[in-house]
């Protein structure tokens, strides 16, 4: 090899002979790879550098303090200046609003020091949301982001530029993409490695590692300035226009991510390199500190001056941007002595792309000297041919420190911060006592409790109370109840834009197809989606839409009519011996198909009751609530041993073909209707249902944050697999009020989203990856849908941001010229040429309800709201309170259907007879009376509950005598609880018990008790246990 024969050459001049001993013993392969790493050599370059070895002496003599006009103090300026303060972040938001800044990581370390070997910005502290340094980091420079991009209502992602090593390299890429760039843009993140430098044996000769290859280290942080040139990294920030860049080191967790007031200081000062610092206040801590050494900007090192030199004093503080004010600092309010030299360094700069080039420059980068650091490498020792592993430091490894270009600078100036916010170093393991996860952790968590005290938080343990704030929420304390980091009409009009883009399209080139296929531009037709539930919420809608009105809306109208005729076609499916509907009916025909098969999905039979009983309750008509009711009570009584179903039914003989239990496809909606059905129509059973099976379900296919499938016998786990489907529960459980399981699995199913952007058809739980052919993601709704009740249930802010993780991936990686498409593979982004209907109707609109605070369709049944107003006789009901919505995301107004339902009650005389009610309870008043003062079969429950209640509170009742020896009185009052239990339970199934014919054979209704822990949600008064449990300690006499 005419290549190797050179080297050679080289080798033997510079004293480095011994690396080609084993050349003649390589196979071919190992003599390639061995040769394009000895012509990465730069001989002249090793030997000058070896040459500094013993050349370190201490600076004191060279050494002055930096002159006051270049420096800056950012707390006395925001305290004492508040206006130039003020002006700083607004030049540093400017300058990022117009993308003309980059930032960039310095994350070549591992953590060895810290006991692991992975990247140091891997590193979790132990903070209570279990952040990594990265994660950390990620979620400061996104909230900055957030924040620009309210401000200027566009959307800004700064550039973020991470020098790793050879070492982290692929580890924290890997990172990154598994934790879903941690919400930030992918495409704005860019991933660079440093070069390497070999290391040398104490007489200057470079180590091998085998007889193959040699032992390299990276260059230090120095060597960012030949990695942004070799690796093009320069160039790519000066064609994206960036003009300033903030460059930092990974270690420091309270780093404050492009600093708008630092680098709005820097640009009002015309500095093309300038340094953050903290005061140093202790002379033997080892940090650097800022000074002129030969009349140049320079750190010098803590071993680079005597002892005596760094300890010694200034009496009076220094002079912050030429201003003293009778000795006073403006941030400390008191004379205070500091050392002389107490700018500290902490690896935090600002520099000017055209610095950058200049000092990246190859004459001006080889200037830059070599810093020599003595460690352990372990080597082939070629005078035995054997590995030596030594015990003490034997190697040179020659680094170079990013901050020796200062002395190129022009215009450098230096910006002092405060250390509690700005400066807390991971140096050293968990046994350490400074500079450790368990300093760090303190220093964030003390400062998110000062935050949390200045915006009106009490703490009653400050040693115990602990406060973590999402850097999503606040990056300096900025903390704001009414959201104000979000614009949220900003999002609103974001939502909005992807709302006709497609509209518009989908009018221009698919319309009067069922769908717009995106890629291709046109249409095609699929399969009908549900009618009768949009025909019935337009028709609610049509007065606040302003729509004409026929007389007697809303329980008369047009489209009411043609909900109602539709309806009446379906219901011959429901001509079945258990009362079940099949699958598919003729609508041509108006019957079943002659070949139509009896088994139909649970989903299919479970997902009636809000449409059908709507349209009962705003006709009159009772077949259609009836026919769902009988379908609900059909599949209780098929239910299992163990409260769980299927997913697949016989609809003529009840017997289970798909055994699998899930809360996924096949099942979601039955789930969802229970719930909802309960509040929509005040149906205690539907919420025992409903209670019952989630009872169910928690016990048998709840593991952690996931739900697996079993069979629904034996509750065998069949399948460990997440199903986006599942997403629906977290917002109904947040409905039912369990708002702690909601917010753990939501939380899981949004690690997801941020590993892929998106979330998967199906996720393998134990292998941790989407499922082959699985992976595509068709704009579902059922996530944001969740975030949506969850955030309206809790005003948690950081629900906002998953909302704002979806729109941002939605609009980034779905968008076409003519529509948004189906992900066709979450792992790689891929698109599919369909984009279905429920994006429109279902993922967009809870989108835009999301930002949408006010928007009448947020209130409840449940709210205080929920009355509705009695008009003249041709407009009956004036305004409707409270929404329920169904699968598809129409609305459905409870006030407005409920003043239909009592409107045809009244006229049918339906509630005259007290025939239907339990004949002896044992109340003061009799029940033709409650009959008579009652205007519907719902407040003829609830005045009888009531007395039920106030006949309890008299037995209750401490002007009672006890006259019997009875036990003590826990027990009785557990006897009288059961007691007033069974008897408002009698009164609760009344109505259900009944020989009618929504009620199938053999079924046994669920146990509506009213419950003495958990209330029912769709009780029409407050739960008597309420009242009973502050009676415990009453004398219980004279029971009897």
């Amino acid at each position: 090899m005419p290549a190797m024969l050179a080297m050679k050459s080289e080798l033997d001049s510079s004293g480095q002979s011994h690396l080609y001993k084993y050349w003649d013993k390589l196979s071919p392969g190992e003599k390639e790879h061995y040769l394009g790493e000895l012509l990465t050599l730069n001989l002249d370059r090793i030997n000058s550098a070896y040459k500094l070895k013993g050349n370190s002496q201490f600076v004191d003599e060279r050494l002055m303090c930096p002159d006051p006009s270049i420096c800056g103090h950012e707390v006395s300026l925001r305290t004492s200046h508040p206006e130039e303060y003020d002006l700083y972040i607004d030049k540093g938001i400017g300058a990022i609003s117009e993308r003309k800044v980059g930032v960039v990581l310095l994350a070549g370390g591992q953590g060895t020091r810290l006991g692991s070997s992975n990247p140091k910005g891997m590193y979790d502290i132990g903070l209570p949301s279990r952040r990594s340094l990265y994660q950390i980091q990620a979620e400061r420079l996104l909230g900055l982001c957030r924040q620009v991009s309210v401000k200027f209502g566009q959307e800004i992602y700064i550039p973020w530029y991470i020098m790793t090593s050879d070492h982290t390299r692929k580890l924290t890429e890997k990172f990154f993409d598994e934790n879903g760039y941690f919400g930030y843009s992918r495409d704005h993140i860019i991933f660079f490695e440093q070069l390497n430098f070999p290391a040398l044996d104490l007489n200057g000769k470079i180590l091998m590692k085998d007889k193959a290859s040699l032992c390299w280290s990276p260059e230090g942080n120095g060597g960012l300035y030949r990695a942004l040139s070799e690796r093009g990294i320069l160039q790519n920030m000066k064609t994206q226009g960036i003009q300033y860049v903030h460059i930092y080191g990974v270690d420091n967790v309270l780093i404050q991510m492009a600093d708008p007031a630092f680098i709005g200081f820097c640009i009002a000062r015309n500095a093309d390199c300038a340094v953050k610092v903290v005061e140093k206040t202790d002379p033997n801590e080892p940090i650097g500190v800022v000074g002129m050494v030969d009349g140049k900007p320079r750190v010098v090192e803590y071993s680079e001056i005597s002892p005596s030199t760094a300890a010694l004093m200034l009496p009076v503080p220094p002079c912050h941007m030429g201003q003293c004010k009778d000795g006073r600092d403006g941030h400390l309010n008191s004379v205070k002595s500091r050392l002389l030299y107490s700018l500290g360094n902490i690896c935090n700069h600002f520099m000017t792309t055209d610095f950058l080039e200049h000092v990246c420059d190859p004459k001006q980068e080889a200037i830059l000297p070599y810093h020599i650091a003595y460690k352990k490498v372990t080597y082939l020792d070629t005078r035995t041919d054997c590995s030596i592993m030594p015990t003490q430091p034997n190697a040179l490894k020659l680094e170079k420190f990013i901050f020796d270009v200062f002395q190129f600078s022009k215009r450098f100036f230096i910006w002092e911060v405060d250390r509690a916010t700005e400066f807390s170093p991971l140096k050293n393991g968990p046994e350490a006592q400074k500079d450790c996860p368990k300093t760090c952790r303190k220093s964030i968590l003390d400062m998110h409790a000062s935050w949390a005290k200045a915006a009106g938080a009490v703490f009653t343990d400050d040693a115990q109370d602990v406060i973590e704030i999402s850097p999503l929420v606040s990056l300096r304390g900025e903390l704001s109840i009414e959201n104000e980091r979000f614009n949220l009409q900003f999002l609103k009009q974001r939502v909005k834009d992807i709302f006709y883009h497609s509209y518009d399209n989908y009018m221009r080139h698919a319309y009067p197809y069922d769908e717009l296929r995106p890629i291709s531009c046109d249409g095609h037709d699929t399969w009908a989606s549900e009618v009768v539930g949009g025909l019935l919420a337009a028709h609610l809608l049509a007065k606040r839409a302003g729509m004409d009105l026929e007389p007697g809306w809303p329980c008369h109208g047009r489209l009411l009519s043609l909900a109602e005729r539709f309806a009446s076609k379906l219901l011959p499916a429901f001509n079945t011996p258990t009362g079940m509907p099949y699958g598919t009916i003729n609508l041509a025909l108006g019957g079943v198909p002659p070949n139509e098969t009896p088994v139909t999905c649970v989903a299919t039979v479970g997902t009636l009751i809000l449409e059908f009983g709507a349209l009962s309750r705003l006709t009159g008509d009772p077949r259609y609530e009836q026919a769902a009711m009988k379908a609900l009570r059909a599949l209780w009584t098929f239910r299992s041993s163990l409260g769980l179903v299927g997913n697949h039914i016989n609809v003529r003989t009840g017997t289970w073909v798909g055994k699998e239990a899930t809360i996924g496809s096949g099942v979601d909606s039955y789930f969802e209707y229970l719930l909802k059905g309960s509040i929509l129509f005040r149906l205690p059973e539907l919420d025992a249902m409903f209670r019952e099976y989630r009872s169910a379900i928690k016990k048998y296919l709840k593991f952690g944050g996931w739900h697996v499938m079993a069979t629904m016998d034996a509750g065998s786990v069949t399948s460990a697999v997440y199903q986006s489907l599942e997403s629906f529960w977290p917002g109904v459980l947040a409905m039912a009020g369990d708002i702690e399981e909601a917010k753990e699995l939501l939380i899981t199913y949004h690690s997801v989203w941020r590993r892929y952007g998106f979330l998967p058809e199906m996720f393998d739980v134990p292998s941790n990856k989407p499922i082959g052919r699985q992976s595509v993601y068709p704009l579902r709704p059922e996530f944001i849908e969740s975030v949506l009740h969850l955030y309206l249930a809790t005003k948690d802010p950081y629900l906002l941001e998953m909302g704002v993780n979806v729109l941002t991936s939605i609009e980034r990686d779905a968008k076409t010229p003519c529509g948004f498409a189906t992900i066709h593979d979450v792992q790689t982004h891929t698109k599919e040429n369909r984009m279905e209907t429920f994006f429109l109707s279902e993922t967009v609109k809870y989108l835009y309800l999301l930002f949408d605070e006010d928007n009448f369709l947020h209130r409840t049944p449940l709210s205080s709201a929920d009355t509705f107003q009695a008009g003249d006789a041709d407009d009956y009901c004036t305004g409707g309170m409270g929404y329920i919505f169904n699968s598809e995301a129409h609305p459905l107004d409870s006030g407005l259907i409920h003043c239909c339902s009592i409107q045809h009650l009244q006229e049918l005389e339906e509630i005259s007879s007290e025939e239907s009610l339990p004949v002896d309870l044992g109340l003061h008043r009799d029940l033709g009376t409650l009959v008579n003062i009652s205007t519907s079969l719902n407040s003829l429950t609830h005045a009888i509950l009531s007395e039920l209640d106030v006949t309890f509170e008299e037995i209750l009742s401490p002007s009672v005598t006890w006259t019997e020896n009875q036990n003590t009185s826990k027990e009785i009052d557990t006897w009288v609880e059961k007691l007033w239990k069974e008897m408002s339970g009698a009164v609760l199934l009344s109505g259900a018990i009944q020989d009618n014919a929504s009620t199938p054979p053999n079924y046994v209704p669920p146990d509506m008790l009213r419950k003495s822990t958990t209330p029912l949600m769709s009780c029409p008064t407050v739960p008597f246990h309420v009242r009973l449990n502050t009676m415990r300690d009453l004398d219980y006499r004279n029971l009897n």
